[in-house]
């Protein structure tokens, strides 16, 4: 199984928050069977991250389905 991470700046270590105490961090380190992506970027707003998410994932869906379709 695959999960992928999505969020801004605050999903990212910074001051006061090192990358142990990320809950990306924590959740890898409690489910290691599941693979994680992590896309996080800093300085985006919600609705930048929500574009560059729904592209990638329109992308990705399009490609799974092709290969299934074959």
């Amino acid at each position: 199984m695959k999960i992928i991470f999505v969020g801004d700046s605050m999903g990212l270590p910074r001051e006061g928050c090192e990358y142990e105490d990320t809950y990306f961090y924590k959740f890898q380190k409690e489910y290691k069977e599941i693979d994680c992506i992590s896309f996080f970027k800093r300085a985006m707003t919600s609705d930048g991250l929500y574009e560059l998410y729904d592209s990638y994932f329109t992308q990705w869906t399009y490609r799974l389905r092709s290969k299934i379709n074959k």
